[in-house]
C-alpha cells in the first residue's frame, strides 16, 4: 500500500505549492551558505506572514525524539495543541508524533529542506486537508543537523 503522503526534497522554489513556504523557503536559501544548513540562531522574526504557521523542534538523541522550541498561533490551532517546550513522544498523540518525526527527521537525513504533503490529517479529531509543509534542516555547529524549523499551512473545513 502506498502511503498517503508525499515526503521528498526540495531543490528549487518551483516544488512549493504556499507562497508563505516559499517565502520561509527563500529566506532559508538567502542564510544558508552556498547549501550548507544554516546555523539554529537563524532569525524568522521579519517573515511575520510566516511566524503564525511556524514550528521550530531541536533533535533530542539524534532525531529519536524532538523537543518543540516555538510553535505558531495557526500551528497550535490547526493541530489542537501547543507542544511548545515538550517532546513529540510525550505529548500522546503517537499517531500525529510519528508522521510528524518523519517530516523532522528528513531533512536531517537529507541536509537540504523537504516538503511534505498529504491530502488529508491522520489527528482523527481535526478536519482539514491538502496539508503542506515545509521542513528546513539547521545546524548549531555548522555540520550535525540538529534543529528543524519549518511552517504548516491546511486547508480548513
Amino acid at each position: 500500500m502506498e502511503p498517503a503522503y508525499v515526503l521528498a526534497p526540495v531543490a528549487e522554489r518551483a516544488a512549493v505549492n504556499s507562497p508563505l513556504l516559499r517565502l520561509l523557503f527563500d529566506h532559508w536559501l538567502d542564510v544558508a551558505r552556498g547549501g550548507i544548513p544554516p546555523p539554529s540562531a537563524i532569525d524568522l522574526d521579519h517573515l511575520e506572514p510566516v511566524l503564525p504557521f511556524h514550528w521550530w523542534f531541536s533533535a533530542q538523541d539524534g532525531g529519536a525524539d524532538f523537543m518543540a522550541r516555538r510553535m505558531g498561533t495557526e500551528t497550535v490551532r490547526t493541530y489542537g495543541i501547543d507542544f511548545t517546550g515538550r517532546s513529540l513522544l510525550d505529548a500522546g498523540r503517537l499517531t500525529f508524533a510519528a508522521r510528524a518525526m518523519l517530516v523532522l527527521r528528513a531533512p536531517m537525513r537529507e541536509r537540504r529542506p523537504c516538503r511534505f504533503f498529504s491530502e488529508t490529517t491522520v489527528i482523527p479529531e481535526r478536519i482539514f486537508y491538502d496539508i503542506e509543509a515545509l521542513a528546513l534542516p539547521l545546524s548549531s555547529d555548522g555540520e550535525t543537523i540538529d534543529e528543524v524549523v519549518g511552517a504548516t499551512v491546511v486547508r480548513h473545513l
